[in-house]
């Protein structure tokens, strides 16, 4: 919807605010990350009909079968290599299930996009590394898949803040 992506562009976008954040001190930025990032607002946006649609059609199940375990946004700082999060799965949520993730900025390598291994679905080794991809969305897109897909953030190497949704 056009007004969506407008509301999208106009406000995570908007330079006065990552400005305004990444001059925060240590303190008053891990209280904005923990109380906005686990908010009504972010949890009421993803645990919408329209993603639980998409998640069970995913995972081919029923709607009422389905249930939304975690809800968060990540807010990551330019240069911070501190809460970069490695090679993991999300599968010590739920066996069976997925992950949605929803960049609220563009991603891409130089903000520190998401990588994924296709298809794995156990502990990451070294050869698996090789088989990675970076996944480039725009803001408002979704990448959803199986928790036990191996995954993590990229570094943020831009001057504004990655804000994503999962």
């Amino acid at each position: 919807n056009t007004n969506n992506k407008k509301y999208f562009k106009d406000n995570w976008s908007n330079k006065e605010l990552h400005q305004n954040l990444i001059k925060l001190k240590k303190e008053q930025y891990s209280q904005i990350y923990d109380n906005f990032g686990k908010s009504s607002f972010i949890y009421d946006l993803l645990n919408s009909n329209k993603l639980f649609s998409l998640a069970a059609n995913f995972l081919n199940t029923d709607l009422d079968k389905l249930f939304l375990y975690n809800a968060y946004l990540r807010m990551d700082k330019p240069k911070d290599k501190k809460h970069i999060l490695g090679w993991h799965t999300d599968d010590i949520y739920s066996k069976k299930g997925c992950t949605i993730w929803c960049p609220l900025t563009n991603v891409s390598p130089l903000n520190g996009t998401i990588q994924v291994v296709p298809g794995s679905t156990k502990e990451f080794d070294q050869k698996q590394k090789n088989k990675s991809k970076n996944i480039n969305l725009t803001q408002g897109d979704l990448l959803i898949f199986n928790v036990k897909m191996l995954h993590r953030s990229g570094y943020n190497k831009s001057s504004k803040i990655r804000f994503v949704m999962v």
